[in-house]
């Protein structure tokens, strides 16, 4: 599978869509059993989503936002309340880590999924678009290039 991402062409805000689509994927995985988690399962569960909402959020940082143009359009606003949200999600995250109770540590994973639904709404919604707009079509390649061959580093590590 690997191989096929490593001959197409990829457009960061597709690829960023892609990535959306899998994390809710699991949301949904992890929803289906929360109720029945015991502690260690819910850190297991929190653990597993640090890696993936870590790795989303530092590729978004490093591959849209620090490059898209934020004086135009209003975006600069958007960028500002999209990192602000990456760093609320790190600290619920620490939140989960640190717990040891069932339900604190259950209400946590699931304010976290829900945080990140919402953070990826206004992503889809909001910023998508207006670097859509903003960005041309040759930046938006190259951006989702650069992408391409850091997660390829990442999956031969």
């Amino acid at each position: 599978m690997l191989g096929i991402i490593a001959q197409t062409e990829m457009n960061i805000l597709d690829a960023l869509l892609g990535e959306h689509a899998a994390v809710v994927t699991l949301f949904e995985y992890i929803e289906q059993g929360a109720a029945r988690m015991d502690i260690d399962r819910i850190h297991e569960a929190g653990e597993m989503l640090e890696r993936v909402l870590m790795v989303h959020s530092v590729a978004e940082d490093r591959f849209l936002f620090d490059a898209a143009p934020a004086a135009a359009g209003g975006l600069k606003d958007v960028l500002v309340a999209m990192r602000g949200e990456h760093k609320e999600m790190a600290l619920e995250l620490t939140k989960l880590r640190a717990t040891s109770s069932v339900a604190a540590g259950r209400g946590s994973l699931l304010r976290l999924m829900q945080m990140t639904r919402e953070h990826f709404e206004v992503e889809e919604r909001v910023l998508f678009p207006v670097a859509r707009k903003q960005m041309s079509a040759e930046t938006l390649e190259e951006l989702g290039e650069r992408w391409k061959r850091h997660r390829m580093k990442e999956a031969q590590a």
